[in-house]
């Protein structure tokens, strides 16, 4: 395996997944995708740069929390298994595959991986009942595959002793060809959705130019907006008891605004595997993005 010295959710870390095949999206290419991406249809359309992948406010507590706990539960892995852990992120090209793995923890001598997920009873369930989804084994078999370790100790936790559960799982007999024929599949799903065509270069230099002009002025707003400084505004209404106030050329009040809809947690609920049957009438429309 190759080593790259990356930290996870770094700038450059997002720029090695992109040119890379990387685990964490081994089970959407398998169809079997827990999140946004279902399938390799979907995931084709996020990694090109057709779809958006929005990761608001709410979704990104709780990546941080989940690193957070990671931490967390890491030295109780080590005392599990009696070897120190470092995270790390490698690649393994595999009949022509740049397949890699960014792993939450390897051993020195390499033989044992850390994989770790949030706090979440019904994985909990799966873990006693030795009977993992494959939306979370497809992701192991890349893990093991690339870094050619022996087991991967699988870890759902909120860092604490109370709400931890793990078990070993070792690489299945065939899952590491059916990977591959899977990401060989993607690929040429993603083939479909690529133009070759010499005349997309000229169609599309107009629209790049607007677009990279919009970048630079959203990029200058942002900078503005965060020198805007409301604080002495705030105290000023507030010692009048006031949560709203105007005054010659500017006004202020306070906004309290719902928050987002946890999509997955909704479908759990509800006992369903898609929310579209309560959604309103689509709307059709062309959306334009740079890649």
């Amino acid at each position: 395996m190759e080593i790259f010295n990356l930290i996870q959710g770094s700038d450059e870390w997002h720029a090695f997944r992109k040119i890379n095949l990387p685990a964490s999206e081994a089970p959407v290419v398998m169809g079997c995708g827990l999140f946004e991406a279902k399938n390799a249809h979907d995931l084709a359309m996020y990694r090109l740069g057709i779809k958006d992948m929005v990761v608001s406010e709410f979704k990104q507590f709780l990546f941080d929390e989940g690193h957070r706990m990671e931490e967390m539960a890491r030295p109780l892995v080590e005392a599990i298994i009696d070897d120190q852990l470092s995270p790390i992120v490698g690649r393994r090209v595999i009949d022509g595959l740049p397949l890699s793995a960014s792993l939450d923890g390897r051993t020195f001598a390499g033989d044992i991986l850390f994989e770790h997920k949030k706090w979440n009873p019904k994985l909990a369930d799966q873990i006693d009942r030795r009977n993992l989804d494959p939306g979370y084994y497809w992701q192991l078999e890349q893990q093991l595959l690339v870094s050619g370790a022996k087991k991967v100790v699988f870890v759902t936790s909120d860092g604490s002793y109370q709400n931890f559960k793990f078990l070993i799982y070792e690489a299945v007999p065939g899952r590491a060809d059916e990977l591959i024929k899977g990401w060989k599949r993607y690929l040429e799903i993603e083939t479909t959705y690529r133009t070759k065509d010499e005349r997309w270069e000229s169609l599309v230099a107009p629209c790049v130019d607007i677009e990279l002009q919009v970048a630079e002025l959203q990029a200058q707003i942002k900078t503005l907006k965060a020198q805007l400084n409301l604080t002495p505004l705030i105290q000023f209404a507030q010692s009048k008891g006031l949560d709203s106030m105007a005054g010659e050329r500017y006004a202020i009040r306070k906004v309290v605004t719902r928050g987002e809809l946890d999509e997955d947690l909704l479908m759990q609920a509800l006992g369903v595997s898609s929310l579209d049957a309560f959604r309103k009438n689509p709307k059709e429309y062309w959306k334009g993005s740079l890649v």
